[in-house]
């Protein structure tokens, strides 16, 4: 086969997990369940420990591939749903990161604030948000059982 020359593509079948191929207008994503055909052999990305459960499968022209093992199906919200544009994806999961992001901003704001707040301070915030202290009278206790309240 010569350099110019493209490998033949072969069918891969997505277990579980996304994958998303090129970029630009020519990206594709794809979910579990999905068939990818692919010059590269996509079994590659598998993990290698023997345990651990196969992303992508082989497929052969009468329809069956190569996997062995249980299927794993996991419902997140990362996961694209039925019928969703990759426009629509994109946008969903960009507006998933930004919430997480957010989130992750207003617990560290929490957190530096419930730093600097004293011992009554802080029995008055775990009162007010009828968090039980347990007897816990040290600032390092009471912070500790705040936050794991939190979480």
């Amino acid at each position: 086969m010569s350099d110019t020359q493209e490998k033949p593509k072969q069918k891969y079948k997505l277990f579980f997990g996304g994958h998303v191929e090129g970029r630009g207008p020519t990206r594709k994503m794809y979910k579990p369940g999905d068939v990818i055909e692919s010059s590269f052999d996509l079994t590659t990305l598998n993990s290698k420990n023997p345990s651990a459960q196969k992303k992508f499968g082989r497929m052969y022209d009468d329809g069956s591939t190569d996997f062995t093992g249980p299927a794993i199906v996991r419902k997140s919200p990362m996961d694209r749903q039925d019928g969703e544009s990759d426009a629509d994806y994109s946008a969903r999961l960009f507006k998933l990161a930004s919430e997480l992001t957010a989130k992750a901003e207003a617990a560290k704001v929490d957190n530096e604030k419930l730093d600097r707040m004293t011992v009554a301070e802080l029995k008055k915030y775990a009162d007010d948000n009828e968090i039980d202290l347990d007897g816990a009278i040290k600032k390092d206790e009471i912070l500790e059982i705040i936050r794991t309240s939190r979480s």
